[in-house]
């Protein structure tokens, strides 16, 4: 086996650097000042970056944030606008306002595009958690730099407030069109009706302006009447399917169920024990027979009255030791079932005696000459239009003041906690890795330098190779001879 000399490799290699170091000088000397005047040449590239906080409103409905998952929803909400951000819109505009600090239009979609591309390359985004979203821009210039980011850091926070501006400016510009519409509308009814009095310069009779009086307030009463007797037959309703739940035969049919159940669990006890034939088995067989013909044919029975829903609270005294959900016993919940059908009955009669009164006062209208008629419309119609633009007017006003709360609440939502600095030391490039690189190469250019005079040198400098050549073993060895003058 033949053993391996690592001091004689070692000593090989020095007497190869020894004899070659001019290949290893040379390469150092050329790639060391050359890494060094490339690092000089290189163009510098400057980064600024700026810091962001995004919360969310004080008041969230929807289910993620009462579910407690606000963090997810910040985080998608978050994600959304960096990806809007980073869209070809956006970085059109940036790449708009770039070239217009250069003075030149990008009027070509082409040209756009490609601008576009470059200065999405300069621009990184980022979530960092937390709320927390990190602009950077990178530039030749440190002043163009600091500029351009404070211009994506405008775009940032005017994404981040389009949604409510959007909202806000759909429900003014609809509010608006309406207004204009009503503004119309109220002025034609008010022309038409001043053209109307200056035609026949008349005025509405104290009789009929009395009846027209309560004609409309006997039309709204009975509006009034009829939305409260329909919220009393819905708590009718309610209510009766509360007492319908405590009907005596009712609980009893549940007793029944509750004992069958408990006999059929004796059964299989029992029968775990002795056989089908033991007395205990047979017994609670038929007694669990019995019980389930019984279920089987139990009806409920359907009170249609107050007597016999009043009779059958009476039969049980259950129902009045028993309370219900809200605390209240069975007996105030008969009391207030029955308070509500009076109630009902009561509007249903005021409803026909009103409908009766209008219907009078409407013929009494109708008796009156057609020129009174007309100015009472063209009066109501007036007025209705007064009434509905002073609301929408309002309407709107306080639309416009709430547009410019939730802008004011959007811009306090972002807030900037590292703010736009202008750099003061480029990042790009590296002196380190550059100088680093050059000396690498320079090794390496040395080592196949040094490698390629070895293999094409055809002098014998090792006793091994030389016995591996001649075939004769070495018995001596010429040493340099020391230079002597002569």
């Amino acid at each position: 086996m033949k053993t391996f000399d690592i001091l004689a490799v070692f000593r090989r290699v020095q007497a190869i650097i020894r004899r070659r170091f001019e290949l290893i000088i040379i390469p150092m000397l050329i790639l060391a000042p050359g890494g060094f005047i490339v690092y000089k040449l290189l163009p510098r590239t400057y980064r600024s970056y700026t810091k962001l906080l995004l919360q969310e409103p004080k008041t969230q409905s929807n289910l993620l944030y009462r579910t407690g998952s606000s963090a997810r929803a910040l985080n998608r909400r978050i994600n959304i606008l960096i990806n809007t951000v980073n869209s070809h819109k956006i970085m059109g505009q940036l790449a708009k306002y770039i070239a217009k600090k250069k003075g030149k239009e990008l009027t070509d979609k082409r040209e756009l595009f490609e601008w576009t591309s470059g200065v999405r390359g300069q621009v990184s985004i980022w979530n960092m958690g937390q709320g927390m979203v990190q602009l950077e821009y990178r530039a030749r210039d440190p002043q163009e730099c600091e500029d351009h980011l404070n211009y994506l850091l405008k775009l940032f926070m005017k994404e981040s407030m389009r949604p409510q501006r959007q909202a806000i400016q759909r429900s003014s510009a609809f509010l608006s069109r309406q207004l204009k519409r009503l503004r119309d509308r109220l002025q034609k009814s008010e022309e038409a009706l001043t053209n109307f009095k200056r035609k026949h310069s008349l005025e509405l009779p104290q009789t009929f302006q009395a009846n027209l009086d309560n004609y409309l307030a006997l039309r709204k009463k009975l509006f009034q009447d009829q939305l409260n007797l329909s919220a009393a037959r819905r708590r009718r309703d309610f209510l009766r399917r509360q007492l319908d739940l405590l009907d005596p035969s009712l609980i009893r049919f549940r007793k029944e169920i509750l004992d069958l159940l408990n006999l059929k669990l004796k059964l299989k006890r029992y029968q775990s024990r002795y056989t089908s034939r033991h007395p205990l088995v047979r017994r609670t067989l038929s007694r669990i027979r019995r019980m389930q013909k019984s279920i089987s044919e139990h009806k409920l029975k359907k009170l249609r009255t107050l007597q016999q829903l009043e009779k059958a609270m009476r039969d049980s005294s259950n129902f009045r030791k028993r309370g219900s959900k809200d605390g209240t016993s069975s007996g105030s919940l008969f009391e207030r079932y029955q308070e509500t059908v009076l109630k009902i009955e009561v509007l249903e009669r005021q409803i026909k005696e009103n409908k009766t009164q209008l219907s009078t006062l409407k013929l009494q209208l109708a008796e009156f000459p057609l020129r009174e008629q007309q100015l009472n419309a063209l009066k109501r119609d007036a007025e209705i239009a007064r009434t509905i633009y002073a609301k929408v007017q309002t309407l709107h006003e306080q639309s416009l003041l709430q547009r410019e709360l939730d802008i004011y609440d959007a811009s306090q939502r972002v807030q900037v906690i590292e703010p736009v600095a202008r750099p003061l030391y480029p990042i790009a490039p590296k002196k380190v890795l550059i100088l680093g690189g050059a000396l690498f190469a320079a090794l390496a250019l040395s080592a196949l330098l040094i490698a390629v005079a070895e293999l094409l040198d055809p002098t014998l400098l090792d006793e091994e190779e030389a016995t591996q050549i001649l075939g004769v073993e070495v018995i001596g060895e010429v040493r340099d001879l020391p230079n002597v003058e002569l």
